[in-house]
């Protein structure tokens, strides 16, 4: 059965969004590809009948929770990424689906269809029993684009909870549903849990896996995270003791990644060691001797570019770079387990000797947004100023655009909240006179690509506004409201008459 979406008889010259949820798919006789594989699709189409895209394949029969969102760009009629689609299973993390739609010329949006058909003309495909339940349908006129969550926790183990003594079976995983539902199985002696860490003993090896609650990930961008300790002193060999925190595919039976905690002659060394070529291709040493703590490390990883960025943090210090754009040790894989992967052999390590893991976690990330897509977020929080969503729009009215509201931190729907104001004051230091220029500007201006400067010009019928940073100093900064500063500019008040302005200006 294949469940499309497509246009007909469309609406009036505004963006349109269509959310549909499909509660349940049951006993469906499922479809089969050119490979004789049993699955569900979900695809996008043109119209009913033709010219559809497969946007993902759900292995057997039933299927639950699929969340589907079609956006019609009525604008951009008659061009190609007018219609896009996006689908997100189990609440998880909203893919794009379908990109290259293509609304017609003349569309126009009056009512919307649902259609149940057989994929063959006897209706074969279909037997008693089989359903589709379709569950809140809405239809929303967007202000803005919408814009995916930063992050979503899929995994999480801080091994607070647990009593010591406690092994794998007992570990809790307290990333909240539809996630969470990892576990890692079967105990092994010489894993506990030692004063809220995961305390790895002397063994002849370690192989334990964690399948994802949701398996066959294939892309997007996730990051796994966990902080590391040891004490590894006492073998008569004392170079080689490892531990490996890894992501696998388990249809290829192959590592994507693995990330090496190893004790070496003088220290211990965080390496991205590649299953492939057996070598390290990217390490950091840590300080010399065998005892480290809260080593902290994070893989980012891009299932849609097969590489991941590598970064560690010891003892609390500043953040260092390992690597960036490693290669996965296979392309177009499966992100399916969390692994641990130890060797403690009888030389590398003594009876005392251990390393201790803690806080591990595989986040989703959301998709790395333009200062554009920023803005657009914060207006989409105002859907009171319609269509005027450009930057030099003013929809309430009042002194600021919406450029200036987003800078200032004012609502661009209401004349009466232009946000943080400028402030004047005049003072008199060592016998000269000044005025400290105060204005606010957000903590994050960097990150949105805001910048926030002074200016000054002799009168307001002649010459411009301009910077010059001849005429004042920056003497000093406070903190105010919401995710504000305050930037205080002492100017020099003996000179001409001088009117004075913050001017904000937004980087792509």
């Amino acid at each position: 059965m294949g469940l499309r979406y497509w246009n007909h008889d469309n609406a009036t010259n505004i963006t349109e969004s269509i959310t549909n949820v499909l509660g349940s798919i049951t006993n469906i006789m499922p479809a089969v590809t050119n490979i004789g594989t049993s699955h569900i699709s979900i695809q996008a189409s043109q119209d009913v009948y033709s010219n559809y895209h497969s946007m993902t394949n759900l292995s057997g029969a039933v299927a639950s929770n699929i969340h589907l969102r079609a956006v019609y760009d009525l604008d951009s009629r008659g061009f190609p990424g007018s219609f896009e689609v996006y689908y997100s299973i189990n609440n998880g993390p909203e893919i794009l689906g379908y990109a290259g739609g293509k609304l017609p010329a003349d569309f126009a949006f009056s009512k919307y269809k649902w259609s149940v058909k057989a994929m063959d003309a006897a209706g074969a495909n279909w037997v008693v029993g089989d359903e589709v339940l379709l569950d809140n349908l809405v239809v929303t006129k967007l202000a803005a684009e919408s814009l995916p969550p930063s992050s979503y926790l899929l995994e999480e183990w801080t091994f607070d909870a647990e009593p010591n003594g406690t092994s794998y079976s007992g570990l809790i995983n307290s990333a909240p549903d539809p996630y969470g539902k990892a576990e890692w199985g079967s105990d092994t002696a010489t894993v506990y849990v030692n004063d809220g860490e995961l305390h790895i003993a002397k063994s002849a090896g370690l192989y334990k896996a964690a399948n994802l609650s949701q398996g066959g990930i294939t892309e997007g961008r996730f990051e796994l995270s966990w902080q590391w300790s040891a004490d590894v002193e006492g073998g008569t060999q004392v170079n080689g003791a490892t531990l490996r925190h890894t992501l696998k595919d388990l249809t290829a039976n192959k590592e994507l990644l693995t990330v090496a905690f190893v004790r070496q002659i003088d220290g211990f060394m965080i390496g991205a060691w590649n299953n492939v070529t057996k070598t390290h291709v990217a390490s950091a040493a840590l300080n010399p001797g065998g005892q480290v703590t809260n080593v902290a490390v994070r893989a980012v990883v891009d299932m849609d570019t097969d590489t991941y960025d590598l970064y560690y943090t010891s003892e609390g210090g500043s953040e260092q770079e390992i690597a960036k754009g490693v290669a996965l040790d296979i392309a177009g894989g499966n992100m399916d387990a969390i692994r641990m992967v130890g060797f403690f052999g009888d030389k590398k390590m003594g009876p005392n000797d251990y390393f201790e893991t803690d806080n591990l976690q595989l986040m989703g990330l959301g998709d790395v947004l333009s200062s554009e897509e920023l803005y657009l977020a914060w207006l989409n929080e105002y859907p009171d100023v319609g269509a005027e969503t450009e930057m030099d729009d003013n929809p309430d009215g009042d002194a600021l655009n919406n450029l200036g509201e987003y800078a200032f931190g004012g609502d661009p729907s209401d004349g009466a909240d232009i946000g943080h104001r400028c402030s004047a004051e005049m003072v008199r230091r060592e016998g000269s006179d000044y005025i400290d220029y105060v204005y606010a500007a957000r903590t994050n201006g960097v990150e949105l690509g805001l910048s926030y400067m002074p200016e000054f010009r002799g009168n307001l019928v002649y010459g411009s506004w301009t910077n010059d940073a001849s005429l004042y100093s920056v003497i000093g900064t406070g903190t105010a409201e919401d995710g504000f500063e305050t930037i205080t500019n002492r100017v020099n008040a003996e000179a001409a008459t001088r009117f004075i302005r913050t001017h904000a200006t937004m980087t792509p």
